[in-house]
């Protein structure tokens, strides 16, 4: 028996492919709000269970019905019934794909065609984007690309011979006998879907239905509950700051287009005159909106593969902020929201931009070498933040104490990643944006925050710090010898990054800190050795920020050349001197060769301790 939500009873209904693909091509059918973006894939994936509309195709083929219904709501615009799918959206992409590209589907055919080089491209081409009803009304192939005129497959058709013409005539009438269903009837119009039908229903009960049927069947995640949850979450306004009201309906009309790409149904566009963003919009364009202008920050879709957004986790802090219901979505939360997290970010980025500027080049880096922070403590740290700006508005600290305190939690957190875990394990306890994930971890972590955030990280000393690097800057001492020195150079990680940038950035004239900074050696790595003796050429030591242009110019030579060109700059960086430089390595118009590399050792390592030195005077603010 049909279910009822509020006093509304469907009524079943079946339709042919072909009605349903008729009033799709109408666009008489359309994704809500609330609707989840497809899943399936068009073929299968080897080894994987993951549905695709091949396998759905041909379930429909052996059933000749869909069985699982597909539930719709019916509304009258301008006389006309218009259709919004609420339940079936992979179903209908399958069916409808698979319609206008059966043989794209299906694709155990004109083997002798598919697999002979480029020559037949043009006709595989075409069989591919053939739709159902055009190929099986095929009589004669011949007729077919006549009545075409296309000029491409036209020349094509008169390149063959008469066995290959006489092939794909035979073969033609082979596929369209396996395309038919049982009983040789067609597909599109023996084929039909069942449905279940709600008449005009409101956004309420439209979200209520959306979440009752998929929690079930098909189990929401937990975007797609809160998408339809807050979707009458309304009753608020932008209007605080108008300059953010802008960016944020640009940023929905962007998600939204953005999800219309690959649908085959037409999708929700937002009217942004008449229509109000609701609670989960707001949530997404601002999360998008801070994505776009502060790197710590992820994009609402590449944070959400598993588990709920950033900025929804924080809304949802009751402790700091509100919680999920529709009823905390009020013009005053909203704007007190949007004010703390920009004012947090600001600070964050502020200091991300200290610790690694961004006028570094990035070529000779990995990815992570981008200081981004995993969900759980990027929320403990924007948490953080917005409580001791209140310690600072309070003057209970200073803006340099808070600075202080957050630098030294980022850094410290960041770079224990980068140790492997027997000698991670030491510093993790005191890592204090570290957290549990899932339950209620961060919701106690949070708690733990308020009642003192100037306590964050006041366990991470000096000493604590110096040990750190030290031995992050071990693990990435990896000798090598000279016959077995790898071609290229090694992939630079967050470390590297961090303890040069300090060191250029925080000795140099500020004019050069706004040029362009590469990565450069200090014993250039071109270098042999004698082979009886292990260095590594890539260690943190051998290795120096220099501004961009000059390291271009300087090749392969002497470390004299800095010494000529920039004095000043040389003098503030307390490199080797020339003749220490020469005291370990020679140069002559074909090579460089390193004669003693204990000496390399001990002046690669003694750069490393006043890189470390350094960076733990800035972090600290010393």
């Amino acid at each position: 028996m049909a279910s009822s939500i509020n006093g509304m009873r469907p009524k079943s209904d079946n339709w042919s492919v072909e009605q349903l693909v008729n009033l799709i091509n109408q666009k008489r059918i359309r994704n809500p709000k609330c609707q989840r973006r497809k899943k399936w894939g068009k073929h299968p994936i080897a080894n994987s269970k993951k549905s695709n509309y091949h396998d759905y195709i041909k379930f429909l083929y052996d059933t000749c019905y869909s069985v699982e219904a597909i539930t719709i709501a019916k509304y009258i615009e301008d006389k006309e019934e218009i259709y919004v799918n609420i339940d079936g959206n992979n179903r209908i992409n399958a069916i409808v794909y698979f319609y206008n590209h059966p043989l794209d589907i299906f694709r155990n055919n004109f083997h002798e065609l598919r697999y002979s080089g480029a020559k037949h491209a043009a006709f595989i081409r075409m069989l591919s984007d053939i739709n159902y009803p055009t190929f099986m009304g095929i009589r004669r192939m011949t007729r077919y690309i006549n009545r075409l005129k296309n000029e491409e497959l036209s020349s094509y058709w008169k390149s063959l011979d008469d066995d290959m013409i006489e092939y794909i005539e035979d073969e033609v009438e082979i596929v369209q006998s396996v395309l038919k269903i049982s009983g040789g009837e067609f597909f599109h119009t023996n084929v039909f879907m069942n449905l279940v039908i709600f008449n005009n229903p409101t956004t309420d009960q439209l979200s209520q239905i959306f979440s009752n049927i998929n929690m079930n069947s098909n189990p929401l995640s937990s975007n797609d509950i809160l998408a339809a949850t807050l979707l009458c979450a309304n009753e608020f306004n932008l209007d605080f700051d108008p300059f953010l009201k802008t960016n944020l309906y640009g940023q929905l009309n962007k998600y939204y287009n953005e999800r219309q790409e690959d649908e085959i149904l037409e999708c929700y566009h937002p009217d942004n005159s008449i229509e109000k963003m609701n609670g989960t919009e707001f949530l997404i364009s601002f999360q998008n909106y801070c994505c776009e202008k502060y790197q710590l920050i992820p994009n609402f879709e590449s944070d959400t593969t598993e588990g709920t957004g950033v900025f929804h986790k924080l809304f949802d802090l009751t402790n700091v902020f509100y919680g999920l219901h529709p009823s905390n979505f009020t013009t005053e939360n909203i704007q007190y929201f949007s004010e703390s997290i920009i004012k947090s970010l600001e600070v964050l980025s502020s200091i991300v931009n200290k610790v690694c500027p961004p006028t570094i080049d990035l070529y000779h880096f990995k990815q992570d070498s981008q200081l981004t922070l995993k969900k759980t403590p990027l929320i403990v740290l924007i948490v953080t933040t917005i409580k001791l700006l209140d310690l600072v508005n309070d003057n209970k600290i200073s803006e340099k104490e808070m600075h202080t305190i957050l630098k030294r939690s980022i850094c410290y957190h960041y770079l224990l990643d980068y140790l492997p875990k027997e000698k991670r394990d030491k510093y993790t306890v005191n890592d204090d944006i570290r957290c549990q994930v899932g339950g209620k971890a961060i919701q106690t972590k949070v708690n733990t925050i308020i009642k003192n955030p100037e306590q964050v990280g006041h366990t991470i000393t000096e000493q604590l710090m110096t040990g750190l690097f030290k031995d992050i800057v071990e693990y990435y001492n990896q000798p090598y010898k000279c016959e077995d020195r790898p071609k290229r150079r090694r992939g630079l990680s967050f470390p590297y990054r961090l303890l040069l940038s300090l060191y250029y950035n925080n000795r140099v004239p500020y004019v050069y800190t706004q040029k362009k900074q590469n990565i450069d050696h200090v014993f250039v790595f071109s270098s042999s050795w004698e082979n009886d003796n292990k260095i590594d050429l890539d260690r943190i030591g051998n290795l120096i920020l220099i501004d961009g242009e000059l390291n271009n110019k300087r090749s392969n030579n002497s470390i004299q050349y800095y010494y000529d060109t920039v004095p000043d700059l040389m003098n503030c960086l307390n490199y080797p001197s020339i003749e220490t430089y020469d005291s370990v390595v020679t140069h002559d118009k074909k090579s460089v060769t390193i004669q003693d590399t204990e000496n390399f050792k001990k002046i690669t390592s003694n750069i490393e301790n006043m890189y470390i030195e350094n960076a733990v005077k800035c972090i600290f603010d010393m």
